[in-house]
């Protein structure tokens, strides 16, 4: 990695730039630029809008996940054992609170956060610069929701980078569902990696009590409902491993 004065090839401003030593063309990068460009990477994904089955047969679809990035897991301790006790409402509710939470969040920081929901929990992938304030709501969220439910929510992260150490990959598409919805799709054992790591550590919270959390437009309705014959129906996320 080579740092030199020169025009940032984004921002074209006067910068110090990191130069590749092996590039045969000239490509300088500002620092900046590519902090905004980590933190925008679900953002500026290109949306694909071909045939899934297409899509999962084009590795060249799929972008790596920036380095920066922190995948934040949230998940009901002995959620299986609420569910036979009949609490699958309450969980689902806590797991969607989770998501509406970091989502709000994201909203009035403009930027996109991808996100896995796994019913007892969902899993997010967090630029850096957003860490400590998700953290900080799934705390509060966490407390409210062993205070009125008597269920514990376990939260954890991992940075993105610490994965090298587990020789995993991890890389990300954005597939076009409809005109209201592309959802993330996940290719390679990474983000099940991390989330094994995450659940098999112990994390130290504290009070956030005195906080008020940002659920504003969450709205959960049940109904029993046959799925429709012969129609396709779309999911929130796509996780594949092992490919």
């Amino acid at each position: 990695m080579i740092f030199g004065a020169d025009i940032c090839d984004l921002c074209y401003s006067a910068c110090a730039v990191e130069i590749s030593p092996t590039a045969q063309l000239y490509f300088g990068v500002c620092v900046i630029c590519k902090m905004k460009s980590a933190a925008r990477f679900y953002q500026e994904l290109p949306v694909i809008d071909s045939p899934l089955a297409e899509l999962l047969l084009t590795e060249d679809h799929f972008h790596a996940m920036p380095q920066t990035r922190h995948v934040v897991d949230t998940d009901i301790v002995n959620s299986t054992l609420g569910v036979n006790q009949g609490l699958h409402q309450e969980i689902n509710l806590i797991a969607t609170g989770s998501i509406i939470a970091v989502l709000n969040l994201a909203a009035k920081h403009a930027t996109s956060i991808p996100f896995f929901f796994g019913g007892d929990g969902a899993t997010f992938m967090i630029p850096k610069e957003l860490l400590e304030p998700v953290l900080h709501a799934l705390e509060i969220h966490r407390e409210n929701t062993l205070r009125n439910f008597e269920l514990e929510l376990r939260v954890g992260s991992m940075q993105v980078a610490d994965l090298d150490n587990y020789d995993n990959e991890f890389r990300m598409a954005r597939f076009h569902v409809n005109e209201h919805l592309d959802i993330p799709i996940v290719l390679g054992g990474g983000l099940r990696e991390v989330e094994r790591i995450i659940k098999s550590r112990v994390f130290n919270s504290t009070s956030q009590t005195d906080n008020i959390l940002d659920l504003s437009g969450m709205e959960c309705r049940w109904d029993r409902i046959r799925p429709p014959k012969h129609k396709e129906l779309p999911c929130n996320s796509i996780l594949l491993t092992d490919c």
